[in-house]
């Protein structure tokens, strides 16, 4: 399991995306309209350990981070 916990300024939408390292996505969520703080478990147990790509979309910004599954 995974937490993360983002803060963004202004409403707009937001994805966040997990892809493993051959491109598949392992977890979607996305709302249309979000600000505010972002805190989810995300249960990843169901997956290979190793590390997947992080990716965040906020309006126009886009955050990616490592993460290792163990």
């Amino acid at each position: 399991s995974s937490q993360g916990l983002s803060k963004v300024p202004k409403q707009g939408p937001l994805s966040v995306t997990i892809y493993d390292l051959d491109g598949k996505e392992v977890f979607v969520r996305s709302f249309d309209q979000f600000g505010g703080y972002f805190s989810e478990q995300i249960d990843l147990s169901g997956q290979n350990a190793g590390l997947y790509l992080l990716e965040v979309k906020h309006n126009k910004k886009r955050l990616t981070r490592k993460i290792m599954i163990e």
